[in-house]
């Protein structure tokens, strides 16, 4: 089933971090309300203004984001669970 999602939305598909070291060692993470990172998946055509012009998204298909916990409208689609959250929620885009 194709997909898109429409203005400054996105869909994103939470990526589940290793609570791991590459040696072995459980980390504990003690307070679930850290932000969750995101790969996104789907990109809105952006902003419009009240003159009508088109801001792109700053967002692009395959970056990383950082989201809030519990943020979003979750989405079951073709098995794969997204979220679907605004531009405006993302906290910020991880750069490797």
């Amino acid at each position: 089933m194709k997909q898109s999602v429409m203005g400054s939305r996105l869909a994103v598909k939470l990526i589940d971090l290793e609570d791991k070291t590459d040696s072995g060692i459980i980390l504990f993470r003690p307070d679930a309300t850290d932000p969750d990172q995101a790969e996104v998946i789907g990109v809105g055509q952006g902003t419009k203004t009240k003159k009508g012009t088109w801001i792109p998204s700053s967002v692009k298909l395959g970056d990383r984001v950082i989201v809030p916990k519990g943020v979003g409208i979750p989405l079951k689609l073709d098995g794969e669970d997204l979220v679907i959250v605004t531009e405006e929620e993302i906290l910020g885009i991880v750069e490797e």
